[in-house]
């Protein structure tokens, strides 16, 4: 059985819902918020 890693980046951002939305926060309205690993972008409600 695979036994998710819970520092995995994913874990990370499924325990904090609103983590792209306190990032913008930081940075600006108009800051896009991309995936430190793959530098794609991500949406807040994606569960990757």
């Amino acid at each position: 059985r695979f036994d998710p890693d819970y520092r995995s980046a994913t874990a990370i951002r499924r325990a904090n819902a609103g983590w792209a939305e306190a990032l913008l926060g930081e940075q600006g309205q108009h800051a896009t918020v991309r995936d430190r690993l793959t530098f794609r972008s991500i949406r807040s409600e994606e569960t990757a």
